[in-house]
């Protein structure tokens, strides 16, 4: 199978620049955006303090994620694709969503950051890399390019 014969792609969309590239890089692989899935992953906030403290209840919080979600992929064209949001760990997150909807390929842009922002954030590319049950198109992000 190459790279064009795609039946399912996921791409995680954080809502930069980076990812909406991804998600045009993802369409011109797939035959229709219906073989495409968008994935937003939201932090799992662990105390009910913390949704106190961010006034907002995680049902809230995701209709708000899923409203921006289809919002974003109107704007980019793409209605037709899925609009899913989950709950947790970004890159545990993306990769059983993959497995779950049987993609076989995962399209998703990497921030390139470096040193210790890196150590302390953590790469989600780099995770989804060694998660992932199928290949990985990690895409540079426009501060990247040149």
């Amino acid at each position: 199978m190459s790279l064009l014969d795609r039946k399912s792609i996921l791409v995680p969309i954080d809502f930069s620049e980076a990812s909406l590239a991804a998600l045009h890089e993802a369409l011109s692989l797939a035959e229709s955006p219906a073989q495409v899935h968008a994935v937003h992953v939201l932090a799992d906030l662990k105390s009910e303090a913390e949704y106190i403290r961010e006034a907002m209840s995680l049902n809230e919080r995701e209709e708000r994620a899923r409203a921006l979600l289809t919002d974003k992929l109107a704007a980019a064209g793409a209605d037709a694709v899925d609009a899913i949001i989950c709950v947790g760990s970004a890159g545990e997150e993306i990769t059983r969503v993959g497995r779950e909807l049987g993609c076989d390929l995962i399209v998703m842009p990497t921030h390139g950051r470096q040193g210790v922002s890196r150590l302390l954030l953590g790469s989600v590319a780099e995770r989804v890399l060694r998660l992932a049950h199928c290949p990985v198109l990690v895409t540079r992000g426009p501060a990247e390019a040149g």
